[in-house]
């Protein structure tokens, strides 16, 4: 290799504008949220020990405990340590194994996923856990789906897939309807109606042309209950005077 093309290698790379944007969100994003704890496998035999301890610390330390209890502990909404500890331990039991032994790379994966999912309490800890786990086994169903090798390997497979996938959507919406509860949700919908004027004047020639409100002056829903006077052509129409003397009663002074 030539010098010139070693030092076009060894060139560092320059940020863009959008990459220093996108650097900015993740450091900001790491500032706030708290961190997720790591663990430590360490396999003696069909025993899994597992160690709780931040990068760099030591067995002894006790800052460093502390550290490790309050990142446990705020992973799983802030329930009791033991609380903690046993579901850590149901998380293992689904992680993927390496040589018949939990993989630490995954299992500090779904621990992570667990505290990104923010539980608030013991319930949503709980809830949460067993949503990290059917994840989990959804991945393994799509990896054994895709390697099947008989019409009914594929359909045992793809009918566990799909009642995984089942179960998620309902832990999903029961972890939804619990952080919602007693929440009252009110929804305002507004509607602008915009009309130019010249959709009003094409509005006011089709009502003159008939094309708008009906006019309906000319009904007189009275007529029914009105009296029908009727007259015998053969008889004369009484006068004013007969008809006012009919009106007015006779004295019999």
């Amino acid at each position: 290799m030539t010098d010139k093309a070693a030092a076009k290698i060894q060139q560092p790379y320059k940020m863009t504008d959008r990459d220093r944007a996108d650097v900015d969100r993740y450091f900001e994003r790491a500032r706030t949220k708290p961190a997720a704890p790591k663990m430590k496998l360490e396999a003696k035999g069909r025993d899994v020990k597992l160690r709780f301890l931040p990068l760099g610390a030591h067995d002894g330390d006790r800052d460093a405990g502390t550290v490790t209890a309050a990142r446990l502990t705020n992973a799983f909404g802030g329930c009791d340590l033991e609380s903690a500890e046993a579901l850590v331990t149901g998380l293992l039991q689904m992680a993927p194994r390496v040589d018949g032994k939990p993989s630490e790379l995954q299992a500090n994966r779904m621990l992570a996923m667990v505290s990104d999912l923010a539980p608030a309490d013991a319930h949503e800890a709980v809830l949460i856990t067993q949503m990290v786990a059917t994840h989990e086994a959804i991945m393994s169903a799509h990896r054994k789906l895709a390697h099947c090798e008989t019409v009914t390997q594929q359909d045992s497979n793809g009918r566990l897939l799909n009642q995984l996938q089942r179960t998620y959507a309902a832990q999903l919406e029961a972890l939804s309807k619990y952080r919602n509860r007693g929440k009252q949700e009110v929804r305002v919908v507004h509607q602008h109606v915009n009309v130019s004027a010249n959709q009003a004047v094409v509005g006011i020639n089709a009502r003159h042309q008939g094309g708008g409100v009906p006019d309906n002056s000319k009904e007189q829903p009275h007529e029914g209950n009105a009296r029908t006077i009727e007259h015998d052509p053969t008889e004369p129409m009484p006068s004013a005077l007969e008809t006012h003397a009919r009106a007015v009663p006779q004295s019999t002074g």
